[in-house]
């Protein structure tokens, strides 16, 4: 069970990165 809920954690951390970066993008770009 801890590695699971360690891999899930991970890969929520990375898609909050991934959000992060695009919305940072997409702000540069209509700014």
């Amino acid at each position: 069970f801890p590695r699971f809920r360690y891999d899930l954690l991970m890969n929520l951390s990375w898609y909050y990165c991934l959000i992060y970066v695009l919305l940072g993008l997409i702000f540069v770009f209509f700014w």
